[in-house]
């Protein structure tokens, strides 16, 4: 687990040190898209894998920092993952409702982080003899987003959170 968050927070900072580059705009409130988007995405979790959707929906403008180019959106969407190992070989749908806040740094880059619940139904009883197959766990994550056409989508997403894991994708 500890290697998959170092890595993750690793490619984020990685991704992001072009926007060290660019001009900021993280001064600017109001100066990025504030739109609905689709995001699709594959899932390298804790031992799952899978594929995922996610849609957002922006619900404030201009989020919590005044002085920030910053807004803050719903994201809901589900996960369907597949953990193949010995104790806990099922399938099963991770369901995430939770608020993200997006933070704009350049016209290029973006930052985000969320937190809310992650609904989690496995379809197959698991390996272990766990007849359990409903969980209700907190979901917390952080990303990235690059905009491909700085200041508007589509744009190449990473996020690393719990309990689905890394996710790659590219929201519209």
């Amino acid at each position: 687990m500890k290697k998959i968050l170092v890595a993750g927070m690793a490619a984020v900072l990685f991704m992001m040190s072009p926007a060290f580059a660019s001009e900021s705009i993280v001064e600017e409130p109001n100066n990025h898209p504030n739109q609905n988007d689709v995001e699709f995405h594959g899932v390298l979790g804790l031992g799952d894998l899978g594929v995922g959707v996610r849609f957002g929906i922006p619900i404030v403008k201009q989020g919590f920092v005044s002085s920030f180019n910053d807004n803050v959106a719903i994201n809901f969407g589900a996960d369907l993952l597949n953990w193949p190992s010995a104790d806990y070989a099922v399938t099963g749908v991770v369901v995430p409702v939770m608020l993200q806040w997006n933070v704009f740094l350049t016209r290029e880059w973006a930052v985000f982080g969320e937190g809310g619940l992650a609904f989690q139904k496995w379809f197959t009883q698991r390996a272990n003899g766990d007849e359990q197959t409903l969980f209700v766990w907190p979901g917390i994550g952080m990303g990235a987003r690059y905009y491909f056409n700085p200041g508007n989508y589509p744009a190449l997403v990473l996020r690393l959170g719990y309990p689905s894991g890394l996710s790659i994708g590219v929201s519209f």
